[in-house]
């Protein structure tokens, strides 16, 4: 939200909450690390890891976070025809890398490939039938 929230100021645009839009829900593993994960229960994380319908221990797959955040796409895309203005779309690391892949048309599996760094900044352009990736995980704003 601090991130959005300074988006907001600085490009004097609304914020609009989307519950769609949040970080995965690692369930039992969340504040833990992914490095204390595996070594806490390497077999499990690797089928985890391998297998993008596979749940979080009592929270979210890589398939469920793109479902969801396909729907808040198609809705965004929707408030788009309505308002000509161009979308700012701000949530987390995994929820971006896993959404990267749906908008790209790529196995859900290379998510785990993307680097997304706190604050990066990431451009998708639609061009008639397709998402083109134009930038990804710029961080050179946060260098001033």
């Amino acid at each position: 939200m601090a991130t959005a929230e300074m988006v907001s100021h600085s490009l004097k645009m609304p914020i609009q909450l989307m519950e769609d839009l949040r970080e995965m829900n690692c369930g039992v593993w969340e504040g833990a690390s992914f490095g204390d994960v595996r070594k806490g229960d390497p077999d499990f994380y690797t089928r985890w890891a391998s297998d993008p319908m596979m749940p979080c221990p009592e929270g979210e797959s890589f398939h469920d976070v793109l479902m969801r955040m396909q729907r808040a796409i198609d809705t965004i895309g929707r408030m788009e025809t309505v308002d000509a203005s161009v979308p700012v779309i701000v949530s987390h690391g995994t929820a971006i890398r896993v959404i990267a892949t749906g908008l790209l048309q790529i196995p859900l599996v290379h998510a785990r490939s993307f680097a997304q760094d706190n604050a990066a900044i990431n451009i998708f352009e639609w061009r008639v039938d397709r998402w083109v990736l134009k930038g990804w995980n710029d961080t050179t704003h946060c260098e001033q």
